[in-house]
């Protein structure tokens, strides 16, 4: 009776990256009014992908988590900028899968890292109601098909005459 023994070997070759090895980093959120209704506001998200390896940046999300009213954005006065303050080229649109109100930014370039960047959302008003608004920024490298959360971002709201109608 002979055996045989029969060995596949297989060898893969070194090939590029196909996901975030470490994803950029949710650093900051903050807006410029923080009192209800107000109609100048701008919201600020900071990324830090200083130390972001893999694959590049290619959309972010901003959606807002369920709160007691919708915000609802400018789609128009989105901007993405580098510490430099040099715009990225960037295309928005506003997210009408869900019930929650947010943006899809999607970047013409991937954006390798290292980098810092701040993302600027005009709501067309605060919300009516003060309390604490959350908003969960996710990511997507060049390569990837999901979205990775990269935290949950907080935005407080305060009624500036609540004091004064007890």
């Amino acid at each position: 009776m002979r055996s045989w023994l029969i060995i596949f070997s297989l060898m893969l070759a070194p090939t590029a990256a196909f996901a975030f090895e470490r994803p950029p980093l949710l650093e900051d959120a903050e807006t410029t009014r923080n009192t209800v209704q107000s109609r100048s506001a701008t919201y600020y998200f900071t990324l830090d992908g200083r130390e972001q390896t893999g694959v590049g940046l290619q959309e972010l999300v901003i959606q807002q988590l369920p709160s007691p009213d919708h915000i609802q954005f400018v789609i128009a006065e989105t901007a993405v900028a580098l510490d430099t303050n040099q715009l990225l080229p960037i295309d928005v649109s506003p997210l009408l899968e869900t019930s929650h109100s947010g943006v899809r930014i999607i970047f013409r370039q991937p954006l390798a890292g290292p980098y810092r960047l701040r993302v600027s959302l005009r709501p067309v008003q605060n919300p009516h109601s003060s309390g604490v608004y959350l908003f969960e920024v996710q990511a997507r490298g060049e390569k990837e098909r999901q979205l990775r959360t990269l935290g949950i971002a907080r935005i407080h709201f305060y009624d500036a005459f609540s004091r004064w109608r007890r």
